[in-house]
């Protein structure tokens, strides 16, 4: 399924599930994603006390829903009554939304490749921290337990968060290593080890061409606006991480609606 999906160039991402458009994380924006033709999602996730994977881009459930909670520490049922915000979505006005387990958006895509953020671990700062290390494992030991899961997620990580790419690895994961150009000077020489790269879309050319001479197909991010995304296709990014993913409708697959 993921090679395919890459096959398809240039392909789109819904960011944050389509977060320019719906409220980030939502089922709203699951299916409306979906409805577009996306056929890949990026998916952010922290642990609840209670254990359930909470789609989040943030530890602190604060930006989006407006009450400040930390995700590792608050149980699930307590979580679940907030709800997130559409106010920087392209359509303020509608409503609001439950937070989205991740076990409920993989029931609600079924056929969808997901790049799949670890957020206690992605960035590479807390790897040293042994609990999250472990909420990683069992995060890596649910996409082994359910059939076929694995075999369409992307491990998404930041350049510096080799563990954790060695880590997926391991368990046969592809990952996504997201550099910037204001150190891609420093991470150049090890940016081989993924398979897929990112730099963001406004980057300029010389790193641009630094990047996709290795010869990985590299997804330019984040773009919000069909103006960003032709910046990032013109410089030689073989798909796209966009937040408005209607903006690029003519990219997409046919319509599932």
């Amino acid at each position: 399924m993921i090679e395919e999906f890459l096959a398809s160039r240039p392909f789109v991402v819904a960011h944050r599930c389509g977060g320019g458009h719906w409220p980030e994380f939502s089922e709203r924006g699951v299916r409306g994603s979906i409805g577009l033709g996306v056929r890949a999602l990026e998916v952010s996730v922290y642990t609840a006390a209670t254990g359930e994977w909470v789609c989040s881009h943030d530890r602190s459930t604060v930006r989006v829903t407006g009450v400040d909670l930390d995700i590792p520490t608050t149980p699930w049922v307590e979580l679940q009554q907030l709800r997130t915000r559409p106010d920087h979505t392209s359509d303020p006005g509608q409503d609001a939304t439950p937070l989205l387990l991740l076990t409920d958006l993989i029931e609600s895509c079924p056929d969808q490749v997901l790049f799949l953020d670890h957020k206690e671990t992605s960035g590479g700062r807390d790897d040293a921290d042994p609990q999250a290390v472990d909420r990683e494992r069992r995060l890596l030991d649910f996409l082994d337990e359910v059939p076929g899961l694995a075999e369409r997620v992307v491990w998404k990580v930041f350049a510096p968060a080799e563990a954790s790419r060695r880590r997926a690895a391991e368990r046969g994961l592809p990952s996504w290593g997201i550099h910037y150009s204001a150190t891609l000077d420093q991470r150049i020489g090890t940016a081989d080890r993924f398979d897929l790269l990112g730099l963001e879309w406004d980057a300029p050319e010389l790193a641009w061409r630094a990047i996709t001479d290795l010869g990985r197909p590299v997804i330019g991010h984040i773009v919000a606006g069909r103006e960003q995304g032709d910046v990032a296709l013109s410089r030689g990014a073989a798909g796209l991480m966009a937040s408005t993913p209607a903006d690029f409708a003519d990219l997409l697959p046919q319509s599932m609606t």
